[in-house]
């Protein structure tokens, strides 16, 4: 019987089979790189989806800003400045206001939900000024619409406290607009300039006042930077 095996197996490996084993790996190694080089890729799509809805974002929410800054200016400028100088330079008991009608905030009424979406303490300066705010406009519009009847000249018409209300809710109005406005153009990049906004005079104010709007706008500022990096 012979003592040789029924298989030999030959540890030599041929070329054919190194070619074979060498096609093997890099076939392997391009699959890996592909999936690799796509995950990469699906992971920068997706940064960059999420970059560009976040300066969506960002970009509405400095539009809302702009806006309601420029609401509140404009409120202050006829219904607070104007309409203290008007009370001032007046001597009549029940001089003639101009009413702001029923709907005197239609930018701040539209997006009052994106508000709580802005930083809290600009949302807060905003949220102070419109809840004053609304209680004036609804005084001065009471008032026209007396006036408009001709109830000043009744025994029972426009009360003298009514006035008194209207002009110690325009002056408390100043600081408010002073400060909501200042933070406002700090969050959308406006220059806080009479240029721009008729409040940054800061007529009517006190120097206490003054003092405590600049403390509050220099910390809100460097709130800002802060946030942004």
């Amino acid at each position: 019987m012979s003592s040789e095996p029924l298989f030999a197996f030959d540890r030599k490996l041929s070329w054919d089979g190194l070619l074979t084993l060498l096609g093997g790996f890099l076939a392997l190694f391009g699959i890996w790189w592909q999936v690799r080089h796509a995950d990469a890729g699906l992971k920068q799509q997706l940064q960059a989806e999420k970059d560009a809805r976040v300066g969506e974002r960002d970009e509405r929410k400095r539009a809302v800003s702009t806006a309601i800054l420029f609401e509140i200016d404009r409120f202050y400028r006829y219904y607070v400045k104007n309409l203290l100088k008007d009370l001032s330079s007046t001597e009549q008991a029940y001089p003639a206001l101009e009413s702001p009608g029923p709907a005197p905030f239609p930018v701040y009424a539209t997006n009052c939900g994106q508000i709580g979406g802005l930083d809290s303490v600009l949302a807060g300066a905003i949220v102070d000024f419109y809840a004053s705010a609304q209680r004036h406009a609804f005084r001065l519009c009471d008032y026209a619409e007396r006036y408009s009847r001709g109830e000043q000249r009744t025994t029972f018409g426009i009360q003298p406290s009514l006035i008194s209300s209207i002009r110690s809710g325009g002056e408390s109005l100043i600081l408010l607009a002073y400060i909501a406005c200042a933070y406002l153009c700090t969050y959308t990049g406006i220059p806080f300039t009479t240029a721009k906004v008729d409040v940054a005079l800061g007529q009517g104010m006190s120097e206490a006042e003054l003092l405590t709007a600049q403390t509050a706008i220099e910390n809100f500022r460097a709130r800002v930077r802060r946030d942004r990096g």
